[in-house]
């Protein structure tokens, strides 16, 4: 079966927003490491790092909805 673009985008655009959940995620994880080692600046930095993840998802989100008008 051969699956068109639009197809694809279906399923690509699910898979980047869970993928980047999981960095966040990661970085959450690291960030309270760090934390705990006494490395505030650069645990700010993760938290900075966090946000962006989910202001990227949600502009892939906006991107899905757009191509499903």
């Amino acid at each position: 079966m051969h699956h068109t673009d639009h197809d694809k985008l279906d399923v690509i655009f699910p898979h980047w927003i869970h993928h980047n959940q999981e960095h966040a995620e990661a970085y959450r994880t690291w960030q309270e490491k760090l934390t705990s080692m006494g490395y505030t600046e650069a645990a700010a930095k993760l938290g900075e790092a966090q946000d962006l993840v989910s202001r990227l998802n949600e502009i892939i989100n906006e991107a899905q909805k757009l191509i499903h008008k």
